[in-house]
């Protein structure tokens, strides 16, 4: 079953569901023991579930249709109500953070006074704090929102075994102090399959609350936030674009480092989700050499390591290394060090 229509099969038109306007259907939907007013008279909203899943549906008639599952308590709350084209909603802010799928048509917000639109395969979080509406309009959209407490996002980002440095970059660039976006928007660099499954579970898990299901939603969000810093590309400045950048090439470094023995660059695609041009660029803005030349570089440099520290046969420390041709190895090892290896070694006891 597919996301667009598990969403669909959620949100069929009810009357029993309609409000008289978008603002009480909204203070309907999230007024609930695990979410509440934390300022009424600015419609801040304090989130005490770790995790909430919002289903969100409008139509060219002026129909807007929407559900909010609670995770602790595995309850919901559904609502519909009318709209005229153009209309916006309360504006609004929340002490967690909100990430935004857009699955269909698109959604435009009001972010601190800045109108921003995304379409139909975006993603988007907005900070903790941000003060934003929807503007809504008689169109076709479908839209699945996660809030996550501020808590529970720092334990996926921060605390986990599987956090890259990257992660954590990407995470303390919008949610540090002094933080400089009030949201940050998300492009695939590929085909976003697995992503899209992970909704439907998460989805599938919010709504039907089987037993274990809180367990699994924490499980399939942290895991889907992992995912999310690897498989998609931030909107950020030049400035910490070469801060990414740094972190990225340390990564790769940190990879062919481990794995020089039997590398190839599609392990570099295959691991971290950028293709071959990417790579190059990166290595040789960072080295000077191309790909190439710096897995000789790393190869050679730890077959010095063991000349000057064993006593293994070259031909093993050729092999060692990922040299299978010998006569290769003493090639290029004469060319970069003027000496075959024998020499070497002798030259260094």
């Amino acid at each position: 079953m597919s996301l667009r229509t598990i969403i669909n099969n959620i949100l069929e038109i009810n009357p029993q569901y309609e409000k008289s306007s978008v603002d009480s259907a909204y203070d309907f939907l999230f007024k609930n023991n695990n979410i509440q007013k934390y300022d009424t008279s600015n419609s801040a909203w304090n989130l005490y579930d770790p995790i909430i899943v919002t289903t969100w549906k409008t139509l060219k008639s002026g129909l807007l249709s929407w559900r909010v599952d609670y995770s602790r308590d595995k309850n919901f709350r559904q609502a519909q109500a009318r709209f005229a084209n153009g209309q916006l909603n309360n504006v609004h802010s929340h002490n967690y953070v909100e990430l935004t799928f857009v699955l269909k048509g698109r959604i435009i917000q009001i972010i601190e006074g800045k109108e921003v639109v995304f379409h139909a395969n975006d993603v988007y979080f907005i900070d903790s704090h941000s003060h934003y509406c929807e503007r809504l309009m008689t169109e076709d959209s479908e839209v699945l929102f996660l809030g996550v407490s501020n808590n529970f996002f720092h334990e996926i980002m921060f605390s986990s075994e599987h956090t890259s440095q990257k992660t954590q970059f990407l995470s303390a660039i919008m949610f540090e102090k002094n933080k400089k976006y009030d949201y940050v928007s998300l492009h695939p660099k590929g085909n976003p399959a697995e992503i899209n499954k992970l909704l439907e579970n998460i989805l599938l898990e919010a709504t039907q609350r089987r037993v274990g299901s809180d367990y699994l939603l924490r499980g399939f969000t942290a895991r889907l936030f992992i995912l999310l810093t690897e498989l998609y590309d931030f909107s950020i400045n030049a400035s910490e674009k070469r801060k990414l950048r740094n972190i990225i090439f340390k990564d790769v470094q940190n990879y062919l480092f481990k794995n020089y023995m039997n590398i190839h660059i599609d392990d570099l695609t295959n691991e971290f989700h950028y293709n071959k041009d990417y790579f190059n660029r990166l290595i040789k803005e960072n080295t000077g050499k191309t790909y190439s030349e710096y897995v000789q570089e790393i190869r050679l440099a730890e077959a010095v390591n063991n000349l000057r520290q064993t006593s293994l046969p070259i031909e093993d420390i050729a092999h060692m290394v990922g040299y299978n041709n010998i006569g290769y190895f003493y090639k290029i090892f004469k060319e970069n060090y003027g000496m075959t290896p024998a020499d070497f070694r002798d030259k260094n006891k």
